[in-house]
C-alpha cells in the first residue's frame, strides 16, 4: 500500500512516504497490502495484459446486448450501492450460455494475437462509417471479443479469485469457463470481478466481451480493453479492493498525523481472530521501494471477524519532520490542462507516454490537471502524485439528460451510485487530487429543480466517502442562487 503526507494548504517539498501493511490471522500469518505483490504467501496481483486472442466484429456475432445481460451485471456493482437497492443475480441459465466463444473447445486460432492495453479501433480504418469526426472517425463501434487462459494451482484451491480491470470501453461482460461471472457498463470505470466460484485447478477459459455503441462520446472514446487487467488471488480473510484509506487531519513543519483504516474481508465459514500493523517508511528515490528506516509505526489493533463480516480497523501515527508533497517550490501555479490524447497511441495507455506529457507540461510551467471528463487510468494519477501535479479528478460528462445519443445518460439510473463510490474509494488516497467534480457542464443544471435534486445527492455521498476534500461540477449555464449552484 503506498500512501502520502498531504496537507490541502501546503505545496512545497515532494518526498513520500510508503506504508507497509501485515495482517496477521489465526491461525495463519498473510500479508495483505492492496498494493500489487507478486511473492506474497497471501495475496498475488499478476498482470494478465499478454497472450489475449481477439475479434472484432461490425455486426453483433452473437445476438446479446446490455438489455439482456443486464440483469447479471449489475450485482457487480452492490459493494458501493449504500443508498440505492442492490441487485440480486437471477436464477436459472444466463443469456450466451450457447456462445461459441466462451467454450474452450472454440478455436480462436485465426484471431488476433494482442497484449494489452489495447484499442482496436487504432488499427483503422480511418474514416471509419457512422462514427463522427467527434469521435474521432476510427471505427470504435461494435462487438469485440477477447480469450485467454488463467490458470490456478492447487495450493490456491482455498482462497478467492479476483478479476481487477482497470478500463474497458464499454458494456464489458465476463466469461469464466462459460459461466457469465457478470460486467460493468461505463468504460471509465475500474472494477472487480470475483471468479472463486468458477475457477477449477489447472487451465481455465476467461472470456470478456465489449460492445461500443455509435454516438456514445463528445470525443474519441477508444475501444477494447485499453488499460491494464490483474489477476488478484487472497486468504479468505483479506484486505477489501481499495481497502485502505489515509488521511493526514493535522500537518505542520514538525510533526504530521496520520489516519488509517484498514477494511478487512472475512469470506470464511467461520469467525476469525486478526491484528493489523503497519509501518511507514521513507521511499527510496533512487529505487522507488521503501527505505530501511521505519518513520513511524502504528499501534498493533486487534479484532475477531465474524463470518461474512466486513471491519474497518482504525489506526494512527505520528511522523516527525514531515516532508510535505507538491509541486516544486519555484513553479508558480499559472496553467491548467483540460484534455490531451496520445494520438499515435489512441486510448491504450502508455506509462511512458503519459509521463512524458507530463513532463513537458511541467517544463511550461503547468502543475495542474483537470481530468476530463471522466475518471484516468489509476497509473497517470501515481505520475501526477510522483511529479507533483495537482489533480481535479473528474468523473460524469452527462446525468440524467444526454449530449449524444448513447452516453451516460442511458445507464444513470443504475449505475451512478455505483460508479461514483467505487470511483472515490480507487482515488482517495492520491495525494495529487484536491478536489473532485461530479459533472462537466451537465444539461440538467438547465433544469431550474432537476439540478439541485440530481447533484446533492452525489454531493453527499462524496463527502460519506472522502471528507477531506472539496467537491465541483462545471456550471456553464446555471445561475447564482439556482438550486445546482446551490449544492
Amino acid at each position: 500500500m503506498t500512501g502520502f503526507v498531504r496537507t490541502m494548504n501546503t505545496w512545497w517539498l515532494t518526498k513520500v512516504t510508503i506504508f507497509a501493511l501485515l495482517l496477521l490471522l489465526s491461525p495463519q500469518h498473510v500479508l495483505g497490502a492492496p498494493a500489487a505483490v507478486s511473492n506474497s504467501t497471501g495475496r498475488r496481483r499478476i498482470s494478465i495484459n499478454t497472450s489475449w486472442r481477439f475479434s472484432r466484429f461490425a455486426i453483433n456475432p452473437d445476438s446479446l446486448s446490455y438489455a439482456t445481460l443486464k440483469p447479471y451485471m449489475l450485482p457487480s456493482g452492490n459493494d458501493f450501492i449504500l443508498a440505492g437497492t442492490q441487485h440480486a443475480r437471477p436464477s436459472g441459465t444466463a443469456p450466451g450460455s450457447s456462445i461459441t466463444y466462451i467454450q474452450s473447445s472454440f478455436d480462436d486460432s485465426t484471431w488476433e494475437t494482442v497484449t494489452l492495453p489495447h484499442d482496436w479501433a487504432q488499427k483503422g480504418p480511418f474514416n471509419a462509417p457512422g462514427i463522427s469526426g467527434g469521435m474521432g472517425k476510427k471505427p470504435t463501434n461494435g462487438v469485440g471479443w477477447y480469450r485467454r487462459i488463467v490458470t490456478m494451482d492447487a495450493s490456491d484451491k482455498s482462497k478467492y479469485t479476483f478479476l481487477d480491470i482497470d478500463g474497458a470501453m464499454s458494456y464489458a461482460s465476463v466469461w469464466l469457463n462459460g459461466n457469465l461471472v457478470g460486467g460493468w457498463p461505463y468504460g471509465y470505470a475500474s472494477f472487480r470481478l470475483d471468479l472463486t466460484s468458477y475457477m477449477n485447478v489447472g487451465d481455465n477459459l476467461l472470456a470478456i466481451r465489449l460492445d461500443n455503441p455509435v454516438d456514445s462520446s463528445r470525443w474519441y472514446p477508444g475501444a477494447g480493453l485499453y488499460r491494464n487487467v490483474w489477476l488478484v488471488t487472497v486468504d479468505t480473510i483479506h484486505v477489501g479492493q481499495y481497502g485502505t484509506f489515509i488521511t493526514t487531519p493535522s500537518v505542520s513543519a514538525q510533526t504530521a498525523t496520520i489516519s488509517l483504516a484498514v477494511f478487512v474481508n472475512n469470506k470464511g465459514t467461520t469467525s476469525r481472530d486478526i491484528e493489523v500493523l503497519a509501518e511507514v517508511y521513507e521511499i527510496d528515490s533512487a529505487t522507488g521501494k521503501a527505505g530501511a528506516a521505519v518513520v513511524a509505526a502504528f499501534p498493533a489493533a486487534a479484532a475477531t471477524m465474524a463470518a461474512g463480516s466486513t471491519s474497518s480497523i482504525d489506526s494512527s501515527a505520528m511522523v516527525t519532520n514531515p516532508q510535505l508533497w507538491g509541486p516544486p517550490p519555484a513553479q508558480t501555479p499559472n496553467l491548467r490542462l483540460d484534455q490531451w490524447q496520445r494520438c499515435s497511441l489512441g486510448a491504450a495507455f502508455h506509462i511512458r507516454a503519459a509521463e512524458r506529457q507530463l513532463q513537458m507540461l511541467q517544463d511550461m510551467r503547468c502543475n495542474a490537471l483537470r481530468m476530463s471528463h471522466n475518471p484516468p487510468a489509476p497509473e497517470l494519477l501515481e505520475i501526477a502524485d510522483r511529479l507533483g501535479f495537482m489533480v481535479l479528478d473528474e468523473i460524469f460528462d452527462s446525468w440524467t439528460s444526454s449530449k449524444t445519443t448513447n452516453d451516460f445518460h442511458t445507464i444513470w439510473a443504475d449505475w451512478h451510485e455505483p460508479d461514483l463510490r467505487s470511483f472515490i474509494h480507487r482515488d482517495r488516497n492520491h495525494p495529487s487530487i484536491i478536489a473532485w467534480s461530479f459533472g462537466n457542464e451537465i444539461v440538467d443544471q438547465q433544469e431550474s429543480s432537476m439540478g439541485g435534486t440530481v447533484a446533492q445527492p452525489m454531493h453527499d455521498w462524496i463527502h460519506a466517502e472522502d471528507g477531506t476534500r472539496p467537491t465541483t461540477s462545471s456550471m456553464n449555464i446555471a445561475t447564482a442562487g439556482s438550486s445546482f449552484a446551490n449544492v
